[in-house]
């Protein structure tokens, strides 16, 4: 098959008060289709995977309360600091 490469491609669109010599040939369905799956099927987590991001952000926060005058544990708050921290590195360590 004689397909167009993308500079083709793209000077005939650039050059639009020309008509349109280009012709595409269609896809197979079967090739775009198993490839299309196993993108998605990569891109998509487990349910509960996806909430994993905010648990080192969280962590933070909850260390922010207890840093606060009325509240104030500086324990709890260095034990969820260390856990936003360790959290957040193991995030960055198993990312995939």
């Amino acid at each position: 098959m004689d397909e167009p490469s993308v500079l083709d491609f793209i000077l005939d669109k650039l050059a639009f008060w020309r008509e349109s010599t280009l012709t595409i040939p269609p896809e197979e369905e079967q090739e775009k289709s198993a490839g299309l799956k196993a993108i998605t099927d990569q891109l998509t987590l487990p349910g509960w995977k996806k909430f994993l991001v905010f648990l080192p952000a969280l962590f933070a926060v909850i260390a922010q309360l207890f840093c606060e005058p009325e509240n104030r544990s500086t324990t709890l708050a260095i034990f969820f600091y260390i856990a936003a921290v360790v959290s957040f590195v193991l995030l960055v360590l198993f990312r995939d």
